[in-house]
């Protein structure tokens, strides 16, 4: 018999739910974490006396062959130091590395309950530590990171890391990881001058302080006079004249007023200008000076 293809979706439906919800909460059952006080009680039970009888041979505090010392971990308290350890260990049972071929092996069924273990230890600790980034090392600025905060704060780009060493990358290939950022004394020092060459370009104001490109205080003192000088060369068209002689600086400048806007005020609004009290009104339209153009 051939149902409609929505019939059998509503029949389907259910089933389909329940299948996935005892897949989940199998799943959820698997991954749910041992208490530590049972992983203890395994350790201390079998998983101890399995280490010494298999592996401290090779693996003990005096011989530690590939770095690995299982002789230290004589309780869970031991173990729970260095979870990267069990990592290892596992990954070594499971390859068939461990114990070596020529030594005495173990049964399958302690091959079996070691390796169980040893999940179940680090499930839990993976359980424990969730949302835990562990040990943040404490960092400095790399050095790009140091030139571009120097530039955001003074608006100088000064580079002062071009005298620093150049920063190291670590085993991820980045070079502003704490663990490679290391801060010797020479490097210290280094630091110590660019903050120096960095507050010669401080010019200290009555109400605070600014930065200025350059270090020497005539410098400094020119910098702002020409900024001056900039606000009024766009209204004004200056001359420069460069002096011999009788002149501390060896140039004189003053402005030209441009004329044509005036002219063309004078010309357009000449019936209104004749008028009294009219001059200010159509300077302030024209964007003109009301002072020079009431002399015109």
């Amino acid at each position: 018999m051939i149902y409609p293809a929505s019939r059998c979706a509503r029949v389907l439906a259910p089933v389909l739910i329940a299948l996935l919800a005892g897949a989940a909460t199998a799943s959820s059952a698997e991954d749910a974490p041992v208490s530590f006080e049972t992983i203890g009680a395994q350790y201390d039970a079998t998983v101890h006396p399995l280490l010494k009888s298999y592996c401290l041979r090779c693996h003990s505090t005096k011989k530690a062959k590939g770095d690995l010392d299982l002789e230290k971990m004589k309780s869970l308290h031991e173990a729970r130091r260095d979870p990267r350890i069990w990592q290892k260990v596992l990954f070594m049972l499971e390859n068939g590395e461990m114990p070596p071929k020529k030594s005495e092996q173990l049964s399958t069924e302690q091959s079996k309950t070691l390796r169980a273990w040893v999940r179940s230890y680090l499930n839990a600790e993976a359980h424990a530590n969730a949302g835990d980034p562990g040990r943040v090392v404490m960092r400095r600025l790399s050095n790009s990171e140091f030139d571009n905060t120097i530039r955001d704060l003074t608006s100088i780009d000064s580079r002062p890391t071009r005298e620093f060493p150049a920063d190291s990358a670590a085993g991820e290939g980045f070079t502003n990881t704490g663990e490679s950022m290391v801060m010797s004394p020479a490097l210290f020092e280094k630091y110590l001058d660019a903050a120096q060459k960095i507050a010669a370009h401080t010019v200290l104001l009555p109400d605070g302080f600014r930065f200025s490109s350059v270090t020497a205080r005539r410098d400094q003192t020119d910098e702002v006079i020409d900024k001056i000088l900039g606000l009024y060369a766009q209204k004004t068209k200056l001359v420069e004249l460069r002096m011999t002689g009788g002149h501390r600086d060896g140039r004189i400048r003053w402005g030209q007023v441009p004329l044509r806007p005036y002219v063309e005020a004078l010309i357009q609004h000449r019936e209104k200008l004749k008028q009294p009290g009219n001059v200010d009104t159509i300077a302030d339209e024209a964007g003109l000076n009301p002072v020079y153009l009431g002399h015109l």
